[in-house]
């Protein structure tokens, strides 16, 4: 009889303590879940074509949003030409059109130009002309050559001449000028190539000069 009581026993006390565990697993965790904080995607890259916000600010010049300014020429630091300077560039530059007739417009506005713009059609009309057509213009550009910044630029031009027509149009410079300093500076030039002076007056400058462009002549 005291076996069975204690197997009873035994038994119950089981019975409760599995109770007990089912009990136990089934209560809620007082651990709080951990918060998941949420992380930013990443940054996808744009695809060809599709719009993009651009939020940096505009740069300042001189004070002022650059989307105020009229063109690129406000933008450099060099001086606006003049209008008549930018003529002659426009001309110099245009395309199909033939050098000789450029060179034949550009000749044709200097007397009409201002002093800078009269200058800088002069150096383009001369780089336009080849050598082999210069001796049919070169009394016409002397007689344009008016002013010493004008004779200043076909010396300039001269100079890069072939050897038949360096010293030549030198001598014509010399000869047709009025200006001491001038003829000056183109007898020390002439003297550089001749390795002698043969003074001031431009005729005595004319048979050494046939014979050094005879040896040394591009023909």
């Amino acid at each position: 009889m005291q076996k069975r009581i204690l197997a009873t026993g035994l038994f119950v006390s089981l019975l409760l303590l599995i109770a007990g565990v089912i009990i136990y697993l089934q209560m809620p965790s007082k651990t709080a879940a951990p918060i998941e904080v949420a992380k930013a995607s990443p940054p996808v890259a744009s695809k060809e074509g599709s719009l993009r916000t651009v939020t940096t600010p505009p740069k300042l010049f001189n004070g002022k949003l650059s989307q105020e300014a009229s063109s690129v020429d406000d933008f450099s630091s060099n001086p606006k030409r003049d209008p008549e300077e930018q003529q002659v560039l426009d001309l110099a530059a245009e395309r199909g059109v033939p050098d000789q007739a450029k060179a034949e417009q550009l000749l044709a506005m200097i007397p009409n130009l201002p002093p800078d713009a009269q200058t800088l059609a002069m150096e383009n009309a001369t780089a336009l002309i080849p050598d082999q057509d210069y001796l049919s213009y070169r009394e016409r550009l002397l007689k344009l050559a008016s002013t010493p910044d004008l004779r200043e630029a076909v010396m300039d031009d001269s100079l890069t001449r072939g050897e038949d027509l360096r010293l030549p149009n030198l001598l014509e410079l010399m000869r047709t000028s009025t200006s001491d300093e001038e003829k000056k500076e183109i007898r020390e030039i002439l003297e550089a190539y001749l390795d002698k002076d043969y003074g001031p007056e431009p005729k005595a400058w004319e048979a050494p000069l046939q014979m050094w462009v005879a040896e040394n002549g591009d023909s």
